[in-house]
């Protein structure tokens, strides 16, 4: 495929003279070879009768030439997004060809004839030869300008006969000469140089003659030779024809053959000579007087695919021979153009953008046969002829020079400008700083280094910026960067090799959010380019709200206190698929480094993370901020070196979810993480390929609905494990069996006390699905996991609902924890569900009413037990409730109230040498009388909350620590028998205070 944009100027006369010279060459050794042989008089009489025929080209029409194509068809530009059927393709070409057919039978009884008339059928067919190969219009010209530099017509005294005979052979070889349009200047030149008309004098006997105006004659003209006298004979030959004619008539048979083979070898295209028998009708000479050139005979002839003119070079009749060639043009119709991948920037058209500048070149596809049904080949050295389309606005001028940048400039109001270079990217930016525009397009069109510090480039410049690298690099000189800033950027390469971006940039003063050598802030797009940082900072960051897309490139970092090879902060979203990204970050960092956070990180397709520093990560996560990471199919990321940890986060706020790819090394999940497939390999025998963070997790837990672990040998991995096991290649699976509804309890029912109701017992469902082909029906069993004291045993329930998919947790449970989790099967597979959590608490507080006992996990629901007691109870109901402190309790933001309101109720609270944390205690109501008291061994009791008596309420405090404010108000009446109190004592309208 050729370089791009290099539209070729065919130099057609630098063409054809390298042709010519390389031809004349082969000429001159021939020639020599044949004179030797004459020399040795070697009978040469066998070569007329190999000239007579070539039975290996009978039936052939071989194509010489073809006429020349307008410029505005062989030179064409297209703009962007035109159609390739907006080139304009000619449907016919016009070609000289060279026709060797059988010839009409002769008559045994013409010989005769033809002995007595063989002079002038000689000259005839010497003059057929001579204009057998017709020249073009250029030629024309040619012939015109060398006659008049010549000054001499160049014609031969009819009476020199012996003259005459060598100057005709040389006449009829340089008639057989086509010119083409380039030879004219090669024409010119040669006459100038020799100075002479190269016309033989009349008076000179020496039998020289000048050969100058070889390339004169044309078939198309019918300007009078010179001096010679114009009368046609019968024939309609000329008196030089004829004279001519006797002149070849007298040449032995042998030296006859030989002028054969030298027409064959110095002409460019083929002419058939005929060696004649030597007999006294050869001694004879015959003259007539005639025009100088032979008229062209135009013949016609139409078919499908050509249209002919006939030129001239019908054979001799008299010769014995089955064969005849002519030189023809002719017309190929119906002509189709390919594209000629070989020479074209592409193997298609393409018209796009991204096409812009390309250059495209199409061949004919040429018909089979002629017109006549001949066999149409392709003579040697003949070039097809091409046409070039040229797409966009770049041409060829834009490549001259040293500058290293191509500028395409689009203005506010959509006008794009023509191209332009300037002389490197650091100048041309910042001239251009503030230009305003709405997009432009930066080539390379050579190396750059020109950046030898930070560079900003932001909306000043140009909204959309393109930086195309087009296989070239762009040095970063150490400590330099690019930073585009508030732009839309994209960095590309538009030829066939990768663009490169290299330099050395070290952490600056905004290290915490990933200093890097490209840095971006609004959109950032790379394809098709490698970028290399040496430095400790980043290679590529991401800041404030940046939205990231890379493809096909090649992104890396060197240094071992790198922190990051992209680095993400407080970005929108990053994608990067068929890119490598390899890392040698420092330790606990990753190659993917997550400063902040990120709306949604894809690691596509192709998309290759390594890291190759010990205890470092294939991404890491630098706080707990909002991120999401999603890990697509074909994806794969490889720890290459310490633990290979892929990695290894708890953070509360990041989200994994691995939809597929591959996974080398150690993969430790924090909490809100998915599986759904993926292969993952752990990076060593005695290591595990998933580890699950949270003890209070398992891998069900992170395993999509309907999914499993299957190990390399057959096996499932136990989902109720928080980690698979060690040395062991698992993949994430469509499950054979699995479970659709899991075991859950609802919020605030998963802690009871020991003396919990029927009621209060939560109802467990599940739902399992067969995601194999096996027919056969799902059944169910209930465990639980039962831990008592530290002590932890499996134990299968029992039960009429036991081997249901619906279970009732029983009652009269000891204190302790219970997880519960069904166990499903069908066929041969079973599957575990997960697990819910039931707590049985031997309760912080009890309540005693009438002599009934009950138990409460907190004071918060032991209040609320009296509370609903007081409430219900008639209004002249007498209440005796007491209130015991089983533990220590801290519900430092609850309130506890007992308003009896005119009813009679007497309330003890008995700290029990318990300590009660809350946030107040209300008592309230004239009929309410309460007792404050600390039956604990030590009396050591203590109350941390402040203590409000209102309305006429009673208390009385008998012993006890007392650390909250006490208030009486509203009439409240108090005696304080005894305790300790570290805090105030507020009396407001107290009736009574005693003490």
């Amino acid at each position: 495929m050729k370089k791009k944009n290099t539209m070729p100027e065919k130099d057609w006369q630098q063409t054809h003279e390298k042709i010519r010279w390389r031809e004349l060459r082969k000429r001159i050794l021939v020639m020599g070879l044949t004179v030797a042989m004459v020399a040795n008089t070697v009978d040469l009489s066998a070569l007329s009768v190999s000239a007579k025929t070539d039975e290996s080209e009978t039936g052939k029409t071989t194509i010489v030439s073809f006429e020349e194509l307008s410029k505005d068809i062989t030179e064409q530009t297209l703009p962007i997004g035109a159609l390739e059927s907006d080139i304009k393709f000619p449907t016919s070409l016009t070609v000289t060809v060279e026709k060797t057919t059988h010839a009409d039978g002769k008559e045994a009884d013409d010989e005769e004839d033809a002995s007595e008339t063989g002079d002038t059928e000689k000259d005839d067919a010497q003059k057929d030869d001579s204009n057998g190969d017709t020249e073009s219009s250029d030629d024309k010209k040619d012939t015109e300008s060398s006659d008049e530099k010549d000054g001499d017509s160049g014609n031969v005294d009819a009476s020199e006969t012996g003259d005459t005979e060598k100057d005709d052979v040389q006449k009829d070889d340089s008639n057989g000469d086509t010119a083409s349009s380039d030879d004219k200047k090669d024409t010119e030149s040669s006459d100038e140089k020799d100075g002479d008309s190269g016309n033989a004098d009349a008076s000179d006997k020496s039998g020289a003659s000048d050969n100058g105006n070889a390339d004169t004659k044309d078939s198309d003209t019918s300007k009078d030779s010179g001096n010679s006298d114009k009368s046609n004979n019968p024939n309609g030959s000329s008196s030089y024809d004829t004279e001519d004619t006797q002149a070849r008539a007298d040449l032995p048979s042998a030296f006859g053959a030989l002028i054969g083979q030298m027409a064959d070898t110095l002409l460019p295209h083929k002419l058939i000579v005929y060696a004649a028998e030597k007999d006294d009708a050869s001694d004879t000479a015959a003259t007539s007087d005639g025009a100088d050139n032979a008229k062209k005979t135009d013949t016609a002839s139409t078919s499908d695919n050509a249209d002919s003119v006939k030129t001239t070079g019908s054979a001799d009749a008299a010769a014995s021979s089955d064969t005849e060639t002519t030189t023809e043009k002719i017309r190929l119709k119906n002509i189709k153009w390919e594209l000629n991948v070989e020479e074209s920037d592409a193997e298609e058209f393409d018209s796009s953008e991204a096409s812009n500048g390309f250059c495209y070149a199409y061949t004919p596809v040429l018909p089979d046969e002629d017109g006549d049904g001949n066999q149409l080949v392709l003579g040697k050295d003949v070039e097809l002829p091409t046409i070039y389309v040229l797409v966009g606005e770049y041409g060829i001028a834009l490549l001259a020079g040293s500058d290293t940048v191509q500028i395409t400039e689009m203005n506010a109001d959509g006008t794009k400008k023509a191209p332009y270079t300037a002389q490197d990217l650091a100048t041309w930016i910042n001239d251009k700083k503030s230009a305003g525009l709405q997009k432009v397009s930066i080539k390379l069109l050579n190396n750059d280094a020109s950046i030898t510090s930070t560079l900003t480039i932001d909306t000043r410049l140009a909204k959309e910026i393109e930086l195309d690298l087009d296989g070239h690099t762009l040095t970063l000189a150490d400590g330099a960067r690019l930073y585009f800033k508030r732009a839309n950027i994209t960095i590309t390469s538009s030829g066939s090799k990768e663009g490169t971006i290299t330099g050395n940039y070290q952490y600056g003063q905004n290290r915490l959010k990933g200093d890097g050598l490209i840095t971006v802030d609004r959109v950032l797009k790379i394809e098709h380019v490698t970028i290399k940082n040496a430095g400790t900072g980043s290679t590529v960051a991401m800041w404030s709200g940046a939205t990231c897309t890379i493809d096909k490139a090649n992104i890396s970092g060197s240094n071992g206190s790198q922190e990051g090879v992209i680095t993400i902060c407080d970005s929108n979203a990053c994608t990067i698929t068929n890119t490598k990204v390899t890392g040698n970050v420092k330790s606990r960092y990753g190659a993917i480094m997550f400063m902040d956070s990120c709306s949604d990180c894809i690691i596509g397709g192709g998309a290759v993370i390594e890291n190759n520093n010990k205890d470092s990560r294939c991404i890491g996560v630098y706080s707990n901020s909002s991120i999401k990471i999603t890990v697509k199919k074909g994806a794969t990321l490889t720890a290459n070196a310490g633990n290979r940890i892929i990695m290894d986060n708890e953070y509360k706020k990041l989200a994994v979810n691995i939809e597929g790819g591959t996974f080398n090394g150690r993969l430790r999940l924090p909490d809100n993480s998915q599986i759904a497939e993926g292969t993952f390999t752990p990076a060593q025998a005695s290591g595990n390929a998933i580890w699950v963070n949270n003890p209070k997790k398992t891998l069900q837990d992170f395993l999509k609905v309907g999914y499993t672990l299957k190990y390399d040998d057959g096996t499932y991995a136990d989902l109720t494990a928080r980690w698979t096991d060690e040395g062991k290649k698992v993949t994430a699976v469509k499950s054979p069996l699995y479970f659709t509804t899991h075991p859950t309890i609802s919020s605030g029912a998963e802690t009871v006390m020991e003396n919990y109701t029927a009621a209060e017992a939560p109802v467990l469902t599940v739902k399992a699905v067969s995601g194999s082909d096996s027919s056969g029906s799902i059944s169910y069993q209930w465990y639980a996991d039962k831990t008592i004291n530290g002590t932890t045993t499996k134990v299968e329930q029992t039960g009429q609902d036991a081997k249901t998919a619906t279970y009732r947790i029983p009652t009269g449970l000891l204190a302790g924890t219970y997880q519960y989790y069904c166990v499903a099967t069908c066929g041969e597979y079973t599957e575990t569900s997960k697990k819910a959590v039931f707590t049985v608490e031997e309760g912080v507080a009890e309540v005693t009413v009438g002599g009934n006992t009950t138990r409460y996990a907190t004071l918060t629901k032991a209040f609320d037990a009296v509370k609903a007691t007081v409430n219900t109870a008639d209004a002249d109901a007498d209440l005796e409730i007491t209130l015991k402190i089983l533990k220590n309790i801290s519900e430092p933001e609850s309130e506890w109230k007992i308003d009896g309101g005119t009813k009679k109720v007497s309330f003890c609270m008995d700290l029990n040498g318990c300590t009660v944390t809350g946030k107040g205690l209300y008592i309230t109501g004239e009929g309410v009388e309460a007792v404050f008291k600390d039956a604990g061994t030590g009396q050591n009791g203590t109350l941390i909350a402040p203590v409000s008596i209102q309305n006429k309420a009673k208390l009385t405090v008998e012993n006890g620590n007392y650390k909250g404010v006490l208030r009486f108000l509203g009439g409240a009446a108090a005696k304080l028998k005894d305790g300790y109190y570290s805090n105030s004592i507020y009396i407001g309208k107290a009736s009574v205070l005693a003490h």
